[in-house]
Formats: C-alpha cells, structure tokens, sequence
C-alpha cells in the first residue's frame, strides 16, 4: 500500500466534531466540566422530589382555608303569605354545618331544615330577624332581615246591634282572618262563660242573648293578636 491510499483511507473529522472536540478540551480549563451533571441531577431532584412536595403544601393550603373560611348566606326570600312571613334560605358548605338558628329580639325561632343546606323560618312577628350559621370549625355567620309583613292588627268590630233581645257583632280582620274558634263571651265579673252563644262564620258575626250584667267578649285572629270588647249595660237597655 503506497502513501496516496494511507491518505485516502484516513477519515477527515467534520466541523461539527471539530468543534465538540474543542469543547471536550477547553471545559476543564474553564472549570465547567462538572456543573452539567450537577444540573441534572438538580433537576432531576426537582422533579421526583421538591415539585409533589410543593403540590401537596399547595392542596393542603386549599383545603385549609376552604374548611377555615366561613359559609355564606344565598336565595334568601321572604314571602308574605296568610298575615304571617316565610324566609326561605340557603347556606353554602353545609357538609361543614354545625347548626343554623334564627332569632328576634333575643327570643329564638323555629327554624325548619328543607334539605341539606336548605332552610325555612316562620317570623312570627315584625322587626329584626337574625339568621346565624356556625360550622364545625367554629366560623358564625349571619344576616339580618327586617320584617314588616306579619299581620300585627287584632280584629274589628265592624257592626253591632241589639235585635229582638239578642247582641249581634260583626267582626273582621284583614291581616290573618278572624279566628272564629277562639270567640268567648263571659261575665266581666266572674269569667264564667255565657250561654247562648251562636258563632256564624259564614256571615262574620256572633249573636247571643243579651246579659243582664256587664260581659266580656274575646276574640283573637289567626296570627294570635287579641280582641277584648267589654259590653256594659246603658239605662236604655
């Protein structure tokens, strides 16, 4: 084999490996020869360790301050219906509810649980309702409503005459109704009960024999606001 074939059979490096080369032989002499494989192995710990890591502190943070935070009141409708107020109510989180009350001037107020997280109340009088949720973490809650619809007149006298020796008297309520169940007429003297005593609802009147002494008549409506009439006799009777 002559010189001319030796040369032909060497192979010439490319300039893409002449230039790797050069790299390979200035990095230790710039120090760089380990930070690549220090690189990789941060990453690498990143990755398998420190970024799961991160992710749970980060979930943990998210259901902290949810469980943490206080519930918020929604949908609250108050309906005037009957002389009386329906509140109708819902409280967010209610996996997280400890209790929900209502209350009106100091006093509590049945409150009636419709579904999980759904609520109804009865106010039973006008003025300031209170709704108030706690939960199981110790976060309360609450809202205040004012209440102005509940039926807070007793009824009314409209008429009343002396007819053939017996009393009649109109009565009327606009707000609840005329509870005509709870109608009583007794001696002022005594509150014994008299005789005689004829409720027509139909018609909106009582009528019962008129007393030889002083009597009482009581009536209350159906939102339970009363009525006392005291009949008394006059000369012309």
């Amino acid at each position: 084999m002559n010189i001319n074939e030796n040369i032909q059979n060497e192979r010439v490096p490319s300039p893409e490996e002449e230039r790797e080369a050069l790299l390979r032989e200035l990095m230790p002499k710039l120090g760089m020869q380990s930070q690549a494989p220090a690189m990789k192995n941060r990453a690498e710990a990143w990755r398998k360790y420190l970024l799961p890591k991160l992710l749970a502190v980060l979930v943990a943070l998210g259901v902290g301050a949810w469980l943490f935070s206080p519930v918020s009141f929604k949908k609250v409708e108050a309906v005037a219906a009957d002389g009386g107020v329906t509140v109708d109510f819902s409280v967010s989180k209610a996996v997280l509810l400890d209790s929900v009350s209502a209350e009106m001037a100091g006093a509590p107020v049945r409150t009636e649980t419709l579904s999980p997280g759904s609520y109804r109340v009865e106010a039973p009088k006008n003025g300031t309702l209170t709704l108030s949720a706690r939960t199981f973490f110790g976060q309360v809650t609450e809202t205040t409503l004012n209440i102005t619809a509940v039926d807070a007149e007793p009824p009314t006298v409209r008429e009343d005459e002396l007819r053939d020796g017996e009393m009649y008297i109109y009565l009327a309520d606009d707000g609840s109704g005329v509870d005509w169940g709870s109608v009583k007429v007794s001696d002022a003297a005594t509150g014994r009960a008299l005789d005689g005593l004829d409720v027509n609802e139909a018609e909106g009147f009582i009528r019962f024999p008129f007393p030889d002494a002083p009597a009482r008549v009581s009536v209350a409506d159906n939102s339970g606001n009363p009525l006392t009439v005291l009949l008394q006799l006059t000369e012309e009777n």
